[in-house]
């Protein structure tokens, strides 16, 4: 295996516990590359947050989830914004009816798409729109 870009449920897999969990995980140890969109940095966290909220993860569990995304964070390489990358995202929003932070990721994917990629992702309209578009997916 070589590159594996990551959407950021995925991500949220690596850093608490879930159904998918052993398979992120399967994926993060095998691949060669390990690559996500610029949005992930604020949506990672974000969702850690929410789970907070919702009770699903205590405080101390809170602090253990994000030093495991900063410890994720920093082996990976990030995809940040550009001009370029914002047009593609803007135009895939539109053609794959996604969310916007979705359209970055299926955006930064696509960039990077080759056949020895995989693309994690485990948001079902995401999962999709990157099927519909010829990415191999794993989710």
């Amino acid at each position: 295996m070589a590159v594996v870009y990551f959407d950021a449920a995925a991500l949220v897999s690596l850093c608490v516990h879930s159904p998918r969990t052993a398979l992120a995980r399967r994926l993060w140890v095998r691949a060669d590359a390990l690559i996500t969109a610029h949005v992930a940095r604020v949506q990672v966290p974000a969702a850690l947050a929410q789970a907070r909220r919702a009770a699903l993860l205590g405080e101390a569990d809170m602090v253990a989830a994000l030093r495991q995304w900063e410890a994720a964070l920093a082996q990976m390489c990030v995809m940040e914004a550009s001009p370029g990358a914002a047009e593609r995202a803007a135009r895939l929003a539109v053609e794959c009816d996604i969310r916007a932070d979705d359209a970055w990721h299926l955006a930064a994917a696509e960039r990077f798409n080759s056949s020895d990629m995989i693309f994690a992702v485990w948001d079902s309209r995401l999962e999709a729109a990157a099927r519909g578009r010829g990415l191999p997916v794993c989710g």
